[in-house]
């Protein structure tokens, strides 16, 4: 069993883990780089074209989109983080407060001061972890969170022992 503090900031982290992970995030991020990009040399080139000088607007335009190009990764990660720690203030992302994990013959079950969660072996479908906390997701984007910063041979010791019990990942 495994006891901690869930905190704003491990809601956050968890968000913002997703959003530097998943495919469909990723995906949007690129489509607005590009977007945004494009946007940016479109519209430069069309305010030098108005006072005529197309060429200038179009050499400042291309570098002006260049920097935004390079600096999106940046500024996408700035706003997602910005989102998700306005989300935890209002208490958007979750609850934080005390939290016990443990599993049993059932599955991995949590309590929270919400109340008590509960998810058989079948509906584990992976754990991931980054350098502060580990995830055992349920779902595509919903994860049980335990912050590393309670020990790592807990932590490491608690996820062996779900790996072992998961059909889906054993195999």
């Amino acid at each position: 069993m495994l006891e901690f503090e869930l905190t704003a900031d491990d809601l956050v982290a968890y968000n913002l883990y997703g959003f530097r992970t998943n495919p469909a995030m990723k995906r949007q991020g690129e489509i607005y780089r590009v977007g945004s990009s494009l946007l940016v040399l479109a519209a430069l080139a069309l305010l030098a074209a108005m006072v005529g000088l197309v060429m200038e607007g179009v050499v400042i335009g291309a570098v002006i989109a260049l920097i935004l190009w390079l600096l999106w990764p940046e500024i996408w990660l700035w706003v997602a983080k910005r989102s998700a720690m306005h989300l935890a203030k209002s208490g958007g992302l979750g609850v934080p407060g005390p939290c016990r994990l443990w599993f049993d013959e059932d599955g991995v079950h949590d309590a929270t001061s919400t109340g008590t969660s509960s998810v058989g072996w079948h509906g584990i479908d992976r754990i991931e972890q980054d350098s502060d906390h580990a995830f055992i997701f349920v779902g595509p984007a919903e994860a049980y969170v335990i912050p590393k910063r309670i020990g790592e041979a807990p932590v490491r010791e608690f996820l062996d022992e779900v790996r072992l019990r998961i059909p889906q990942l054993a195999s």
